[in-house]
């Protein structure tokens, strides 16, 4: 059988196929595909690195086409490998002793579930190549308190952010087009004290108790003046906590 080596159209696995036969079935995501399509995909790809088109596993990490489907590693501390442009469906899902993250500059994608019950991840650090972050993304990052969101950012997908019961506060760039419903449902808050304002270029997605702990205004999220009574240097309302 002449068998050439191809990239699956849905999970861009590379693979070895059947090039007289029409359609073909991942081995790794299980999705069927047509066999000239996906070798034309593989074609296509070899003058990016290996990094992004191979299929690889370390003794912390699965990568396959550039897309990171598990994290297998114990360190609290993760740093994801360049050459990762995705972080895949539930490729951290309930590592519970998970501290902090680093992506790579290229990641575009953060899929659905990814960091789904990481309970103790505390920091995430975000790059500017972010353009989606996918429903469900970090439900149940209870430990999360703030997120800075990068510039370019286009779409954050429904429940993103559900049961962050410890975030305060969230950096919005004006990038951001799209924002799903329920995205932030279950914070540590009520309707009546978040906050959302624009500030440098930035929209800043702030609580009361954010702004209490940082001396800023509960009203428009300024500071206060230190002179007199101190009134907010924005709205003019004397603080009152």
């Amino acid at each position: 059988m002449p068998f050439v080596e191809a990239k699956c159209t849905n999970c861009s696995a590379v693979l070895p196929v059947d090039s007289a036969r029409d359609a073909w079935v991942c081995g790794y995501c299980g999705m069927p595909f047509i066999v000239e399509k996906a070798i034309q995909n593989f074609n296509i790809t070899q003058n990016i690195t290996a990094d992004t088109v191979n299929i690889y596993t370390t003794k912390d990490y699965v990568i396959r086409g550039g897309v990171l489907a598990k994290y297998n590693g114990e360190a609290v501390d993760a740093v994801v490998p360049d050459g990762v442009v995705e972080i895949g469906k539930e490729a951290f899902k309930d590592c519970a002793g998970l501290r902090s993250v680093v992506l790579p500059n290229n990641v575009e994608i953060i899929n659905e579930y990814a960091f789904m019950g990481c309970d103790r991840l505390q920091e995430i650090e975000l790059k500017p190549g972010l353009k989606i972050i996918k429903a469900g993304a970090f439900f149940g990052c209870s430990a999360l308190r703030e997120v800075m969101l990068p510039e370019g950012l286009k779409t954050i997908e429904v429940n993103a952010f559900t049961g962050c019961a410890s975030l305060e506060r969230i950096t919005i760039p004006d990038s951001v087009e799209k924002i799903g419903a329920q995205s932030y449902e279950g914070m540590n808050i009520s309707a009546k004290n978040i906050f959302l304002k624009f500030n440098q270029g930035q929209w800043l997605l702030e609580t009361q108790q954010y702004r209490k702990e940082q001396g800023l205004c509960q009203h428009c999220g300024n500071k206060f003046s230190r002179r007199g009574n101190q009134a907010c240097v924005g709205c003019g309302q004397v603080k009152d906590y």
